[in-house]
């Protein structure tokens, strides 16, 4: 469905004279950077109230490449320490290994 989605929406843009952008190493670009490449943000919902009550939370998540959003989407707050934890960084690397080093890190934070 996300490809004929897609595929709609590129149609929908050539009608109107725009075409996506996309280059041949970065893949497709968009508004921002940190979308370029594969643009894949992997998240999961993890209660987590006294970690991330500590002072160096969001230190600590930077170190680890990871990201925190409340439960309503970025710049938004937690709620009961219930936090959207996703990798920060979507360039440079491949799909198969952005979930494995998600996935890796997620299961140092909730140990």
């Amino acid at each position: 469905r996300f490809f004929d989605c897609a595929g709609a929406a590129q149609s929908a843009f050539q009608v109107e004279g725009y075409e996506v952008m996309h280059n041949q190493k970065l893949g497709y670009l968009a508004i921002c950077p940190s979308n370029l490449g594969t643009g894949l943000r992997a998240g999961a919902l993890v209660r987590l109230p006294c970690l991330s009550n500590r002072g160096d939370w969001k230190c600590m998540l930077d170190k680890l490449g990871l990201q925190a959003r409340g439960t309503s989407g970025v710049d938004s707050a937690s709620e009961h320490g219930v936090w959207d934890i996703s990798n920060a960084c979507r360039f440079g690397k491949g799909e198969v290994d952005l979930i494995n080093i998600f996935i890796e890190w997620l299961v140092q934070l909730v140990k």
